[in-house]
């Protein structure tokens, strides 16, 4: 699996909604400061769009590839889910800062996810850095990965894709704070329509 094949299936959704995605030259890809895609709608561009693919930890596995089957490992470090995505989204954040810099066109971030222990529920968690428990009460506990860089580069989002490969048709559109460019964005295809999650940051 690769990231080609996460952006295969984010534009076969999109472009089954009225959007027509298309993938920059090779030439403009050595650049490097090129979209995965473009999004248009007809003859206008919409959005600028990345994907990235939430998959498995190989620094994990490549540790325990030499564990023997009837030994125990013991690993301490951060939660790899929420480091996954908060790594996702910056590389995200730094290419659109690189091709979309004055903000003249709307920036989506696609994040593909293939992981069964990962879900929206983190992606909540890194944005807002609250954790939300069944009774509706929330505790702010994920503050490391909601603050600091991850305060700023989130902002540059405006509007997330929240896929499973394996249910497109359940895709998910989330955003943190109001944006002009959402509005935007919903007058380019009937996919891109309320209503939106809102995962609203609090206050520290």
């Amino acid at each position: 699996m690769n990231e080609r094949e996460a952006e295969d299936v984010v534009r076969h959704f999109l472009e089954g909604h009225n959007l027509r995605c298309v993938v920059p030259s090779k030439p403009e890809r050595r650049s490097g400061q090129t979209p995965d895609f473009r999004g248009y709608h007809g003859e206008d561009l919409c959005f600028f769009a990345e994907v990235k693919s939430l998959r498995g930890d190989d620094p994990v596995d490549l540790a325990l590839s030499g564990i023997d089957p009837v030994e125990t490992a013991v690993i301490f470090r951060n939660d790899p889910t929420f480091n996954r995505i908060t790594t996702a989204i910056h590389k995200a954040v730094q290419q659109f800062d690189r091709l979309n810099a004055d903000r003249e066109h709307p920036n989506v971030l696609a994040l593909v996810n293939y992981e069964q222990i990962c879900g929206l529920h983190d992606l909540r968690g890194v944005l807002t850095g609250q954790f939300y428990a069944d009774d509706g009460t929330r505790d702010r506990i994920y503050a490391k990965y909601s603050d600091g860089r991850m305060a700023k580069d989130a902002l540059k989002v405006d509007l997330y894709l929240w896929m499973d490969p394996n249910d497109p048709d359940g895709a998910t559109f989330v955003y943190t704070s109001p944006s002009s460019h959402r509005l935007r964005l919903c007058h380019c295809s009937d996919t891109i329509r309320p209503p939106f999650k809102p995962f609203e940051r609090d206050a520290p």
